[in-house]
């Protein structure tokens, strides 16, 4: 009887993937992208941009590495269904991008919009969402360096928000999903090309689900990461007297965020403090070395960086009139009692919101020359 267990356990291992396929097959999607059809504007065009087998070609191969398809539909499973027609199906599982065109949010609720995407139990919630101006089919198809796939050229780029003060957080699927069924506002980043290069660029602000009038540009998308103490890494830069400075940011720590409720109004106090590198400096009687000249400078950049905070929360209690950088998270938890009664008139209060920062600021290096 043992033996016979053990040949029957031995024949399980025999059977091999029942559902497996062909690589060659299947498209593996990297990007996909979404905009309104040219010959219909009741339809969805859909732009599919996979890897083709040759990426795992021998060491060197310059030969193109990846495709775009695009097809039309009524609905967005339709279109994605209608690749059938011209190539192999195509596979979501390891998609890395998701680039919607700002025209369909002017057209269609993002909620409706990408309710295929968020059912679909094959598309991952971490795949990242960008806006884009131009059409999507440009940025699949410029010509890349080397052949690199575009969509892996946009996703990298979100590793550089060590480096720059102007790369919003990433926003992901489930993160978009999460918003629009909480009715939360939220920021989305957009994608454009110049001179055959892939760039991050403005930022738009999405409430309920539409696309509210306006953009952020890259300096109010630097104010907003400072406002919420999301800084990595950048650069900032002065004029000081008639003289250019710039400070490399080592770091910074959100050191207090507090909020209070007096009088039926909302009471935020917020710090922030970095340390960072004075990199430039052009005062040709400069002194480093002068405890009074590094304080000066540092009250310089303090200014900078409060003058373009400031500027983007009267832009969001303003213009916008809603608040999609998170404060209602800590109303949520600091407030309870407010929250509960108050949530969904939330944005108001936020629009009607005594909103204090300050930023401390602490110049540590002034790298191999500090004194003229």
């Amino acid at each position: 009887m043992r033996k016979i267990g053990f040949l029957m356990m031995c024949v399980f291992f025999l059977f091999g993937c029942w559902d497996s396929r062909n690589i060659e097959q299947i498209s593996i999607v990297v990007g996909m992208g979404l905009e309104v059809s040219e010959e219909n504007d009741e339809d969805i065009r859909l732009l599919a941009q996979y890897i083709l087998p040759s990426e795992s070609s021998e060491f060197g191969n310059t030969e193109k590495k990846q495709v775009t398809i695009s097809t039309e539909g009524y609905t967005l499973h339709e279109a994605l269904r209608k690749v059938s027609l011209m190539d192999n199906p195509i596979l979501t599982d390891h998609m890395l991008v998701l680039i919607i065109h700002e025209d369909t949010l002017e057209k269609w609720n993002l909620n409706q919009f990408i309710s295929q995407l968020i059912k679909d139990d094959h598309t991952r919630r971490s795949v990242f969402v960008f806006l884009s101006k131009q059409p999507i089919k440009e940025l699949f198809e410029i010509d890349t360096p080397k052949g690199m796939i575009p969509s892996r050229i946009i996703e990298e780029l979100l590793r550089n928000k060590d480096r720059s003060v102007e790369i919003l957080d990433k926003v992901t699927l489930g993160k978009v999903s999460g918003s629009l069924q909480a009715n939360q506002s939220f920021v989305l980043q957009s994608i454009s090309s110049r001179e055959n290069r892939l760039e991050l660029s403005e930022a738009r602000v999405i409430e309920k689900g539409q696309i509210k009038n306006g953009s952020l540009s890259l300096e109010e998308i630097s104010g907003l990461n400072w406002l919420i103490g999301d800084i990595q890494g950048g650069v900032e830069e002065i004029n000081l007297k008639g003289d250019r400075y710039s400070l490399e940011i080592f770091d910074a720590n959100l050191e207090k965020m507090s909020m209070s409720e007096k009088e039926d109004k909302i009471h935020i106090d917020i710090r922030v403090s970095t340390e960072g590198r004075l990199s430039e400096d052009w005062n040709m009687n400069e002194d480093a070395f002068d405890e009074l000249y590094i304080k000066e400078i540092e009250n310089g950049f303090k200014e900078e960086i409060e003058k373009k905070v400031f500027h983007i929360i009267d832009k969001l209690q303003n213009d916008y009139q809603t608040d999609p950088i998170g404060f209602f998270k800590y109303a949520r938890i600091k407030l309870p009692s407010f929250w509960e009664q108050h949530e969904e008139e939330w944005n108001q209060y936020f629009s009607e919101a005594e909103i204090n920062f300050s930023a401390d600021v602490k110049i540590t290096d002034f790298g191999s020359k500090g004194q003229s």
